[in-house]
């Protein structure tokens, strides 16, 4: 065998052990209902899914961003998840800003509900707040709007919108009352 096809072998088959290992990476092990929850085995599945998660998130895939975050959440080790939280909010948030951004204000909902949840002090998340608001109020659950929005106004932000969604839903509250 001559020595240039010798290399480029060995250059393929280098090539298709990279691939293979970068599939391997990208590819998370789905939760095997034998591995003991908070097992260091199933926290790592959980980091191969919260990674996943990342990428799809990344490739506008939400539903199964979301999926795989709500998995990893049950996943990894409760003593180390709060190095997490910030990754599962964002996906969390972003998959719930493109429901609002199509009209699925019920599941926009739901998300920027985990999105809260997600995080150690709920209240320091405006951002979610305010867009469960205007989901709410774009489907007509006023109280629930006035709600998230109070948690707004008179803050520090950028909200100004929040105080005059927050009297429209009032008005409109008032009007249905009459």
């Amino acid at each position: 065998m001559n020595l240039s096809l010798l290399i480029l072998l060995s250059l393929l088959a280098m090539a298709a052990s990279i691939l293979l290992c970068t599939a391997c990476m990208h590819q998370a092990v789905e939760y095997d209902t034998s591995t003991p929850p908070h097992s260091p085995e199933a926290h790592e599945q959980g980091i191969s899914l919260h990674t996943r998660a990342l990428s799809r998130l990344a490739q506008a895939d939400y539903d199964n961003a979301v999926a795989d975050t709500d998995k990893a959440r049950k996943l990894i080790d409760p003593q180390l998840i709060h190095l997490y939280t910030d990754d599962m909010r964002q996906v969390y948030f972003q998959s719930a800003i493109a429901y609002y951004d199509t009209g699925l204000y019920d599941d926009a909902i739901i998300l920027f509900d985990k999105a809260i949840n997600v995080v150690l002090s709920p209240s320091d998340y405006p951002d979610a707040y305010y867009w469960r608001g205007m989901s709410h109020y774009r489907k007509g659950s006023h109280r629930r709007a006035i709600a998230d929005f109070d948690m707004l106004v008179g803050k520090e932000g950028d909200f100004p919108d929040a105080a005059h969604y927050r009297e429209l839903s009032r008005e409109r509250l008032a009007e249905w009352s009459r």
